[in-house]
Parts: C-alpha cells; structure tokens; sequence
C-alpha cells in the first residue's frame, strides 16, 4: 500500500494526466460550441413561430370580416339575390316528386346574368 501514493503521483505528474485533461477540456469546448448553436436553431425557430402567429392572426381577421353576413348579404344583393321571406324557407323529403318540383323551380330561376342587367353582360 505505501506504493500506491507513490504510483498517484507519478500519474499526476506525467504526461498521460496532460493529454487527459486536453482531452477534457476539447470536449468541453465542443460541448459548448453545439450548445450555442442549438439555441441559435431555437431562437430561429421562435422568431419563425411567432412570424407565423402575427400571419394567422392577420388571417383570422380577414376571415371574419369575409364570413360577416352582413358583407354576403350586399355582395348577393349587387349579384341580384333576393333574401327569400321567412315563412317560404323550408326543407323538401327525398322522393321523386319533390326533385321533379325542384328541377321545374330551377328553371324558372332567372340566370345571374339577366338578373344583374346589360353590365354584367359587358364584363368578360
């Protein structure tokens, strides 16, 4: 046993202990250098995520101001649409009666060109 402290200090002292730690201390600077750029991915990533969330929040407006019924009814009335009174909205049941009476109102349907008049007939 008392060359066991003799055997520590040879290691402590020679080149093996040198090399050892080199070693060590390029791993460490690697292992910083790796980390460094994950967190410039990360912060990319972010900065991309929250482009991304200003653009569907500008979106979302869009959609909502697009889906207003308010702005379909006007743009269905410029197309010549009537909104049809309360009382004559209803549902027909299958059969073939009720689509031979559909087919007939359908084509008593004026068109949207003959509805909307000698301008819409000039626009290509």
């Amino acid at each position: 046993m008392a060359g066991a402290p003799a055997l520590l200090d040879r290691l402590l002292r020679g080149r093996v202990w040198v090399a050892m730690i080199a070693v060590l201390l390029t791993g460490i600077v690697f292992l910083n250098v790796a980390l460094l750029e994950l967190n410039g991915a990360i912060a990319r990533t972010e900065a991309r995520v929250s482009e991304l969330r200003g653009e569907n929040a500008v979106l979302r407006l869009r959609v909502a101001r697009l889906g207003s019924s308010e702005r379909i009814r006007r743009a269905a009335e410029a197309r010549g649409f009537v909104a049809a009174p309360p009382g004559e909205i209803g549902y027909l049941r299958l059969g073939a009666a009720n689509a031979d009476r559909a087919a007939r109102a359908l084509e008593r349907w004026p068109s949207p060109s003959a509805a909307a008049g000698p301008a819409a007939s000039s626009t290509p």
